[in-house]
C-alpha cells in the first residue's frame, strides 16, 4: 500500500512522467509504419545501385572490347577541335 501511495504522490506531483498508454501505442505504431516505409525505400535504392552498377560494367565492357578492336597503334578519338 505505501508503494502504491508512494507512486500516486510521484505522479500527482508532476515529477513523474505521465503514463498514456494510448499515445504510446499511436508512436509505436507511427514508427513502425516509418520504418517499413524506410526499408521499402532502401530496398528501391539498393536495386537502383545494383542496376546502375550492371550498366556502368556494361558500359565498362563495350568501351573496352571498341579499344581491342581498334589496336594498340590506333590513335585514340579526341572531341577537340
Amino acid at each position: 500500500m505505501s508503494q502504491e501511495l508512494g507512486e500516486q504522490a510521484w505522479r500527482e506531483s508532476g515529477l513523474g512522467a505521465p503514463t498514456d498508454i494510448e499515445e504510446l501505442q499511436r508512436t509505436i505504431t507511427r514508427l513502425e509504419q516509418g520504418n517499413v516505409e524506410l526499408t521499402e525505400a532502401l530496398e528501391e535504392s539498393q536495386a537502383d545501385l545494383a542496376a546502375a552498377r550492371e550498366a556502368n560494367r556494361e558500359l565498362a565492357r563495350t568501351l573496352n572490347q571498341r579499344g581491342e578492336q581498334s589496336g594498340p597503334g590506333t590513335p585514340a578519338r579526341s572531341n577537340t577541335r
